[in-house]
């Protein structure tokens, strides 16, 4: 099943992650700044959210420590 569209909406204090289905159902808030990129963060956050998955499952093996030289 894929997963539910993500968007951003703005509003006057703060831009919001929400679902496109529903846009008053926010799941994340980053609220407008001089100094955060606060739209910056919600897009990524969608664009990230949005990525397709990779087709292979991530390899989380640790690694076996490097030895002292």
């Amino acid at each position: 099943m894929p997963a539910e569209e993500l968007i951003v909406v703005e509003t006057r204090e703060a831009f919001l992650v929400a679902y496109a289905s529903d846009p008053d159902d926010w799941i994340a808030s980053f609220k407008k700044s001089a100094t955060f990129p606060a739209r910056v963060w919600a897009e990524r956050m969608v664009m990230l959210y949005s990525r397709p998955t990779p087709a292979q499952p991530m390899d989380t093996s640790v690694p076996a420590p490097l030895s002292p030289r």
